[in-house]
């Protein structure tokens, strides 16, 4: 059986789409208590998107790499 240059071709250019998005992204582990990983995308420009995830996988916030969507308010200062 023979594929078609053209299958090749599209394989070949959705591999490398693929592979530059993900080398684009990183996960660092979650610091408040229900966040399991943060996953930064674009990290550093003004695209940046950080996408917070629990222990199931589930998507618990989406922001940017600084927000602190889960942990407790600084106590006011007397």
């Amino acid at each position: 059986m023979r594929i078609p240059p053209t299958v090749l071709l599209v394989i070949t250019v959705l591999t490398v789409a693929a592979g530059t998005l993900g080398y684009r992204c990183h996960a660092v582990p979650g610091r408040a208590d229900p966040v399991w990983l943060v996953v930064v995308c674009a990290e550093g420009s003004v695209a940046e998107r950080a996408y917070f995830v629990g222990r199931n996988g589930a998507l618990l916030h989406e922001g940017r790499a600084g927000d602190r969507p889960f942990s407790a308010p600084a106590a006011p200062e007397a």
